[in-house]
């Protein structure tokens, strides 16, 4: 590999402006000329790939210039192996709903008990992706390459992956680099050998793309590659060194901003730009933001564009199942999958989607939200009869038109027959929009890009057919049709020039612009990579590469940077400056003041990789096993239901939390006026009006509820969200009241409107691990003159997401541990018999939960009946108990891995320990 590696020519950015320039005048120049003789140039993705074009056209002076020599490395890797790349190279939706196919129609021991959880697709998927990109196939490993083989069940999925695809004749972009490479060393290639080759820039290529780079050379003329300012391919040749230097020859002038909170971040940043496009200093498309946290963010920056009138596009591909086609077509399925349920009917009605009079929708909205309680056969004759009573014809048939797509599609579908049922809904959708589009878009664009997300979406729905061949429950299907709408990606089609340009902090980026604009650069920045929970790699906290990237995307810049970070978080929490800023400061030889207002600065000195020293040792502040077990030898163990929730969702969480006692970061991501606060607003709100109600004394729930609100909100700026979360808290409490949920059942007493039990009444639980002190709080208690209890949680969630069955399963399997130990207590320190554990879900109006078979039911709360099953609740307590039995083994015995149970609560913005996490 190292005489390849010497064949292999590397010209290094000494002295130029920009990467991208020199880039462009070497291609010009081995052209000599001849617009027909140009070498083949190979850009690091589509994006650059495209403006490859446009700015060689400028550099070779030409009127127009062939394209077929310009590509990406798996084009390339197309163009050799002579095979199409649309039709070859799976995508992600498509790789998706194969691997479902699998898991629905293979029984796989490993994953029995995981396939089914949140997240388990896409992120096997990346899995798999990342596994390849570094080397490795169901035949072996690439030759060649270095790199420690995946665990057995993994390898074993992944190849039923790749022979399922190889049927449809699809590849992964990985395995058509691993052909392109074997073709290459059988001097096998479809394209003209005798052209030079130019590779960039690129920066960090994986152990994949090196293979391929490398072999180029067997059959190539000449390979030359251009690496980024930030890249780590020093090492491949001991004869080219990477000397970057400093910005002094464009003077680029940097300005760091502290706006108070990431919202006045957004107002002071697009203020900015109109502002400057209004002063006539730069157009629209000078600008380019990068933002760490854009797949979270995205709403709110958009919104924020639209507000200050400035265009806005995507430098990257965005998610399907944003677009408002895909939105749409969701409500639709979800209204039949749910069985015409009273929250699904609101839905298809607030959206547009229905051909009806606004008046007609205003009036059964309303109508529904005072009256409409379905029954629970035939809801959806119930809301056409229900639309013919309230004067809304139009309505009515179209709900029926509805009902008979419902119909045809059958309970039970294979994947063909359930496209058809997705084609005529789309049909259905399409044929609506074409009316509210005349009323309501005067956004060109934005018409287009509904337009280009039709074409994406009904091209899913296509390849959709060709998985479950055999029929299976609807509500199976419809669960892989989220998934792969969840996975599948489109680029936004978006060919406007005078538009700002939006691009994530993460992604290899070397094209010019005049202005850039780096926001939110606080302390959750750089992230560490999150490492698979598949392949158990170990951590990747390469700070030093992360520090490059950083500088690489800043020296795209020819005029201005902008560099931003709020004072505080959305929830008020002060925010720290990330040490990228820090790093960079102090290599450009200045200090960074913490000022509300610009200060200018300019860098001075050059920055060479020599001189990028960075403390490297950030595993020391890592939880390890061995001082993990230590830490935990001197320690009580103390649970609530609450740490034992943590600790099956992860120990690692767990331990962080509630072990070392460790606090979340300062600057974890949250958006406005929290669940969690409004969440503790009810608690508090209940336990008040129900300790008064007790009592015989009024209450004025409304009134505390909005004291509470604005207390507990009263750092955060004012805002229609949050008078909308409010309006709704209320909404939701006067709803509980008003059902008569004071009394949930005949002969039972609201005893404690939160009972708490911990010190010196903890209930101690002698388990194999020891002596467990079990503490906690239980929201509600009712007691009977027969020493029956009721206990009753409360949650300020929506149901939505959380299926019924999961629900009772988790319950039952000990899983959802929380109500059973709440039993236990109530058992054995209050002597009084456990009949019935509830869970109110206090923004759906459901509740959930298990009795004794002499009980009745409780009262319907909002929508329709109570989901409340006869069980054994000692059962469920038995199996509770054995859970923290086993949690409290694992954790004592320093065994701490980190596996989550929901893959969708895992990682930054969703953990609050994530960046502690070694499995990130």
């Amino acid at each position: 590999m190292t005489d390849l590696a010497n064949q292999i020519e590397f010209i290094t950015p000494e002295s130029e402006k920009n990467l991208w320039d020199m880039t462009c005048r070497v291609v010009a120049e081995l052209s000599g000329g001849d617009v027909w003789n140009l070498p083949f140039w190979i850009a690091c993705d589509t994006r650059h790939k495209a403006a490859a074009e446009l700015s060689l056209l400028k550099a070779v002076k030409q009127q127009a210039i062939p394209t077929q020599k310009i590509h990406t490395l798996l084009s390339f890797a197309c163009d050799i192996l002579g095979i199409g790349l649309f039709e070859t190279v799976v995508n992600n939706h498509t790789a998706g709903i194969a691997i479902g196919e699998i898991l629905h129609y293979t029984k796989l021991a490993t994953y029995t008990q995981s396939q089914n959880t949140p997240g388990f697709i896409s992120s096997f998927w990346n899995a798999t992706q990342e596994a390849e990109s570094n080397g490795i196939f169901p035949d072996g490993v690439v030759e060649g390459i270095r790199t420690d083989l995946p665990p057995q069940e993994f390898r074993e999925l992944h190849s039923l992956l790749h022979k399922n695809l190889t049927v449809k004749g699809q590849l992964t972009p990985g395995e058509i680099l691993h052909r392109a490479i074997y073709a290459l060393r059988q001097d096998n290639s479809a394209v003209d050998a005798d052209m030079p080759v130019v590779i960039g820039p690129l920066s960090n290529p994986t152990k994949l793309e090196k293979a391929f780079i490398h072999n180029l050379a067997y059959c190539f003329m000449r390979v030359i590659v251009i690496p980024g300012r930030d890249s780590t391919w020093i090492e491949i040749s001991d004869k080219n060194q990477l000397e970057v230097k400093g910005q002094e020859e464009k003077n680029t002038v940097y300005s760091f901003t502290q706006p108070t909170t990431p919202e006045a971040e957004l107002d002071a940043t697009f203020g900015f730009i109109a502002e400057a496009v209004a002063a006539g200093r730069y157009r629209y498309g000078d600008f380019r933001i990068y933002h760490p946290f854009l797949n979270d963010e995205y709403p709110r920056v958009a919104a924020t564009a639209r507000r200050y009138r400035v265009p806005l596009k995507d430098a990257f591909s965005q998610g399907l199942d944003r677009s408002t086609s895909a939105i749409s077509l969701l409500k639709i399925i979800s209204l039949f999958d749910n069985c015409w349920d009273r929250v699904g009917i609101l839905q298809i009605l607030r959206t547009g989607i229905l051909k009806a009079p606004v008046a007609e929708i205003t009036e059964l909205v309303m109508v529904i939200l005072r009256y409409g309680q379905p029954p629970k056969t035939e809801s959806a004759a119930y809301w056409i009869q229900l639309a013919e009573d309230n004067n809304c014809p139009a309505i009515a048939e179209e709900l029926r038109e509805l009902l008979k797509i419902d119909l045809e599609s059958g309970k039970k579908a294979s994947g063909e027959e359930f496209s058809d049922c997705l084609i005529q809904c789309t049909g259905f959708i399409k044929g609506r929009e074409k009316v509210w589009q005349k009323l309501s878009f005067e956004d060109v664009q934005a018409k287009k890009e509904i337009e280009r997300s039709w074409q994406v979406l009904e091209a899913l729905i296509d390849s959709f057919k060709a998985a479950f061949k055999k029929s299976i429950p609807r509500g199976q299907l419809v669960k892989a049709f989220k998934r792969s709408l969840q996975m599948c990606r489109y680029s936004p089609g978006d060919n406007r020039t005078d538009a700002v340009e939006l691009c994530p902090g993460t992604r290899e980026d070397h094209l010019p612009v005049s202005v850039a604009l780096y926001l939110s650069l606080d302390s959750r920045v750089p992230a560490s990579k999150r490492s698979s929970a598949f392949l158990q790699t170990p951590d990747s906290d390469d700070y030093l590469g992360q520090f490059r990237h950083f500088s690489e995307l800043l020296a795209n810049a020819q005029y201005e940077v902008h560099l931003s970070c709020p004072k505080f978080s959305d929830d008020g929490d002060k925010l720290v400056k990330s040490t990228l800023l820090k790093t960079f400061s102090s290599r450009a030889g200045i200090t960074l003041k913490d000022k509300g207002t610009p200060e200018i600065w300019y860098p001075s000195g050059n920055i060479s990789v020599t001189q990028r020293k960075v403390d490297q040792n950030t595993t020391n502040w890592k939880i390890r096993e061995k001082e993990a077990l230590t830490f935990l030898q001197t320690q009580n163990l103390r649970w609530s239901p609450t740490q034992l929730d943590n600790a099956i969702q992860c120990s690692y969480l767990h331990f962080a939390r509630d072990v070392m006692t460790l606090s979340p970061r300062d600057d974890q991501i949250r958006t406005g006026v929290t669940a969690m606060i409004l969440g503790s607003i009810a608690h508090a709100a209940l336990e008040a009006y129900l300790r008064e109600a007790r009592s015989g004394v009024s209450f004025d729930l409304e009134k505390y509820t909005r004291d509470e609100f604005h207390r507990r909100s009263g750092r955060f700026k004012p805002h229609l969200e949050a008078d909308r979360d409010l309006e709704e808290l209320i909404d939701n409490l006067n709803s509980f009241v008003e059902r008569g949920l004071i009394e949930l059942l005949p002969d039972f007493k609201p005893a404690e409107p939160e009972w708490k039990f911990g010190g010196e009444t903890a209930l101690k639980l002698h388990l194999e691990v020891g002596e467990v002190v079990l503490e906690g709080k239980i929201d509600r208690l009712d007691l009977s003159g027969d020493h029956l209890a009721v206990i009753t949680e409360y949650k300020y969630r929506s149901v939505s997401g959380e299926s019924k069955g999961d629900f009772f399963e988790g319950l039952k399997a000990g899983l959802l541990p929380q109500l059973p130990l709440y039993a236990l207590a109530t058992k054995e320190l209050l002597k009084k018999k456990p009949a019935m554990l509830l869970q109110i879900y206090l923004r759906s109006g459901i509740i959930r939960g298990i009795k004794l078979k002499d009980l009745p039911d409780p009262p319907d709360y909002r929508y329709g009946k109570n989901e409340v099953e006869i069980s054994s609740i000692d059962e469920a307590i038995e199996k509770s108990v054995a859970t923290l039995e086993k949690a409290a083994m694992e954790i004592s015995s320093g065994k701490i891995p980190a596996r989550p149970r929901n893959y969708n609560n895992c990682g930054p913005g969703r953990c609050d320990f994530s960046d502690l996490c070694r499995y990130r």
